[in-house]
C-alpha cells in the first residue's frame, strides 16, 4: 500500500528532523571532546609549579611568573625580603599610633615583613607592577594574606598595587594579621614559614624562619 502524499511529506520531514538532531548531537559531542582534549593538553603541558626557595636578603626576580594569570607578571621587577617582626595588637597600635578600632578585629598578632621592591628594567609603566594583595604568608598549618587595615600605618605609600619608575626601588612593609583563636604566636614563625611572591609556573618563596 502506498502512502498518501501528505503522509509521505510528513514522513520525510520527520526523517529530516531526526537527521538534524543526530547531526547536532554529534557536533556537540565532538566539540565537547575537543574541549576536553584541549584542557587536558594544556594541563599536561603546564605541569606543576617548580619550587624555588630563597632566604632573607636574597633578591628574587619576578620574571614572567604570576599567581592567577600571565597578565600579572612583573618581568623586570625584583623583591627582596629585608626583615621581619612579629607584634601583638597592642604593641602595633602603640608603635604606629593606631587606635584599636582602626585595625582588623581578627588581628591579635601582626607580622610585619619588610621588603625592597626594585624596578630593574621594566618599561611598561602602569601596565606592569607589583600587587601585594597576591602575596601569601604560608607555613605548616596556616595561609594568610595582606592585612589591609594595618597596611597604611606602616607605609607612606598607600597603594597595594603599584608600578615604580624604571631603575628605581622602594622599601615597603607587608603586614599579615593573625587571630589568637586560630594560631599561637609561637607557631606563626615556624621552621616552614615563608612569603610566597609568585605561584606559577615557578613558586618563588622566601623563608622567614
Amino acid at each position: 500500500m502506498f502512502m498518501h502524499l501528505q503522509e509521505r511529506v510528513l514522513w520525510k520531514r520527520s526523517v529530516i528532523d531526526m537527521k538534524k538532531k543526530i547531526a547536532a548531537f554529534a557536533a556537540l559531542v565532538i566539540a565537547a571532546s575537543a574541549c576536553t582534549l584541549r584542557i587536558n593538553s594544556i594541563n599536561s603541558a603546564a605541569g606543576y609549579p617548580v619550587m624555588q626557595k630563597y632566604n632573607v636578603g636574597d633578591e628574587v626576580l619576578m620574571e614572567n611568573d604570576f599567581f592567577d594569570n600571565l597578565g600579572e607578571a612583573a618581568d623586570g621587577y625584583s623583591v627582596t625580603v629585608t626583615d621581619k617582626q612579629l607584634l601583638s595588637r597592642e604593641d602595633f597600635c602603640s608603635k604606629y599610633n593606631a587606635s584599636d578600632d582602626e585595625i582588623d578585629p581578627n588581628s591579635d598578632f601582626i607580622l610585619l615583613v619588610s621588603v625592597n621592591v626594585r624596578n630593574i628594567n621594566n618599561n611598561n609603566g602602569n601596565n606592569s607592577g607589583i600587587n601585594f594583595r597576591h602575596f601569601i604568608f604560608q607555613n605548616n598549618a596556616y595561609i594568610n594574606y595582606l592585612d589591609d587595615s594595618a597596611y597604611p600605618f606602616v607605609n607612606d605609600f598607600k597603594e597595594f598595587a603599584f608600578s615604580l619608575r624604571f631603575n628605581s626601588d622602594k622599601d615597603f612593609v607587608i603586614p599579615f594579621g593573625f587571630s589568637a583563636d586560630h594560631i599561637n604566636a609561637e607557631d606563626i614563625l615556624d621552621e616552614n614559614s615563608e612569603l610566597v611572591v609568585t605561584l606559577y609556573p615557578h613558586k618563588k618563596s622566601v623563608s622567614l624562619n
